[in-house]
């Protein structure tokens, strides 16, 4: 094969067998050498190029290890693929990608833990819809949506809500909640939920649940003089809300609450508020009919205030570990 074995020049500053794996490349690359071409054996290419064999030894391996050629015993080396000779400068090229990539999601904040989680979840994602079913089970209503934006960031994942009491009132919890790869209930519901789905209980995760902290922020900075209105859906909100404002000092003869189905545009709070503290989409916030009472509310210097509620960063932390499990196993599937 006068393509391989025409005689070589001496330079000095690459190796022998490097230049000899690179000339193979090259001849691969133009088309001299196609798939499942035989090589030479080493013994007649270090004769044909006056190489030691040693030489040509380290050029097969290098060739083979970069995917371009493959060695049968018995037989010989054959021409692997024309693809393969440029897969280690592909992978160079996709090591300095991701090492952007990493260095940019440090400087935004996350750990490399985090950060392999993601990667993983991507990966994932990239191959399979949905890879991971999620289900929140909470009594909470007003905090569905705070979880599902919170977790939003999980990607290939499907998050789907369970209010506490449709679940019990089930007649086969086990079976409605089989689908789901993790079911996550927040720390005082995990007895009520584990005693419901017992043969599910390798996929609870216990959740603890707090007041985002923009919300607390926002509380903390009224006068604990303030006569605080709360706006829910649930008991379990308002009492989340109440022990959050009794917490930072405020007196409870100044905190009041209304359900939102009795929350009109002319309804107002006995004797008057100075704040008023709701969830994310209620309708104070969503709905255009609200507008002109709200912008009044504010220029009297009144304060809307949205309490979120989140899981809290040891909670989301287990949660991604147990996806990083999972998604491995279903990816070696």
């Amino acid at each position: 094969m006068e393509h391989i074995s025409a005689p070589m020049e001496k330079n000095a500053g690459q190796p022998m067998f490097e230049q000899l794996a690179n000339r193979i490349k090259e001849r691969v690359e133009s088309g001299a050498l196609r798939v499942g071409d035989k090589l030479p054996t080493e013994r007649e290419l270090s004769e044909q190029l006056r190489l030691s064999r040693g030489t040509v030894r380290s050029a097969y391996r290098q060739l083979e290890e970069d995917g371009v050629i493959e060695t049968i015993r018995g037989s010989g080396s054959y021409v692997r693929a024309a693809t393969g000779v440029t897969d280690r400068r592909q992978k160079d090229r996709a090591a300095r990608v991701l090492d952007d990539a990493i260095n940019g999601l440090v400087e935004m904040g996350l750990s490399l833990k985090e950060i392999t989680t993601l990667f993983h979840a991507c990966i994932a994602a990239k191959g399979m819809n949905n890879v991971l079913n999620l289900a929140i089970i909470d009594s909470n209503q007003e905090a569905m949506y705070d979880f599902q934006s919170q977790l939003s960031y999980l990607t290939g994942t499907a998050l789907s809500m369970f209010i506490l009491e449709s679940v019990t009132m089930s007649p086969d919890p086990e079976r409605l909640l089989e689908p789901f790869d993790i079911i996550i209930a927040p720390s005082r519901h995990y007895p009520r939920v584990s005693a419901l789905i017992p043969r599910l209980q390798d996929k609870i995760i216990k959740a603890a649940i707090s007041p985002g902290q923009d919300s607390l922020l926002e509380i903390a900075s009224l006068d604990r003089r303030a006569r605080i209105g709360i706006l829910c859906r649930t008991n379990d909100f308002l009492t989340m809300v109440k022990n959050t404002l009794l917490a930072y000092g405020f007196p409870a003869e100044n905190i009041q609450a209304l359900f939102e189905a009795e929350y009109t545009t002319s309804t107002y709070f006995s004797g008057g508020i100075d704040a008023l503290i709701s969830f994310r989409d209620a309708h104070i916030f969503t709905s255009e009919a609200f507008s002109f009472r709200n912008e009044e509310f504010l220029g009297k210097g009144g304060k809307l205030i949205q309490f979120t509620c989140v899981m809290e960063q040891g909670s989301l932390i287990y949660l991604e570990d147990r996806m990083n499990t999972l998604i491995r196993a279903k990816l070696a599937e």
